[in-house]
């Protein structure tokens, strides 16, 4: 299993973000509901961070398999 490192500066509630991620949101639990088995968590965002640069590159699952995309894509 890979391991990431996480970032050096934690977002403001604290919650961990691993280094280089694209995009974080930090989140406080607004409100919780039980479905089934299931439990839907709502979430208020207090911090959020967008890397917007050029040579950013998103991480893709698709069809069973990890990857990224090129520019001529």
């Amino acid at each position: 299993m890979a391991r990431h490192r996480l970032a050096d500066l934690p977002p403001p509630l604290g919650n961990p973000v691993i280094n280089d991620s694209l995009h974080w949101l930090d989140c406080k639990i607004h409100a919780e509901h039980p479905v089934g088995d299931h439990l839907i968590v709502i979430g208020e965002v207090k911090g959020l961070n967008l890397d917007i640069s050029a040579t950013a590159r998103p991480l893709l699952y698709f069809k069973g398999k990890y990857g990224g995309r090129t520019e001529e894509e």
